[in-house]
């Protein structure tokens, strides 16, 4: 008989990251999980599944595509999750307004009535000298508006 993490001590908890395509989620887990950033990654095909023990608690992250395409199979990641976080990219704005159009309306839809921790989360930050096109006002505004915690 193997222990899960679980009987080993350590507690899951499941996050999962959603934002349109190419606004660095993969490279946010990759920085979480490996601590390393390749600047490289292919676009995600549906999701990719990555988990870290950290202080007692088992980071199970869920990296979902934010190709259109795959949009149907990103709810089932919803199920049992802790914490959701919606990623965009401060050098576009067209994926902060997408979180406004149409991903905050997924997140309410498959986790209301649950538990879950919501995190907006403006990613590329290295990028804000030369591209930025969201303020970090704006993102705390948006934040506040649908009751998210926010990162910058």
């Amino acid at each position: 008989m193997s222990l899960s993490f679980v009987d080993a001590g350590s507690i899951p908890f499941k996050v999962v990251l959603v934002g349109e395509s190419g606004v660095g989620k993969s490279s946010i887990v990759q920085r979480f999980v490996h601590d390393k950033f390749t600047g490289a990654n292919q676009a995600t095909i549906g999701a990719a599944y990555e988990s870290k023990i950290h202080e007692g608690v088992e980071f199970k992250l869920w990296d979902t595509s934010g190709m259109e395409r795959f949009r149907s199979l990103t709810a089932n990641y919803y199920h049992g999750a802790n914490a959701v976080i919606a990623v965009y990219d401060i050098t576009d704005r067209r994926s902060f307004d997408a979180l406004s159009d149409s991903w905050i309306a997924e997140i309410t839809k498959y986790t209301e009535g649950k538990d879950v921790l919501l995190v907006i989360l403006g990613n590329k930050t290295d990028m804000e000298d030369v591209t930025r096109q969201v303020s970090t006002e704006s993102g705390e505004a948006f934040a506040g508006r649908v009751g998210a915690f926010s990162f910058f």
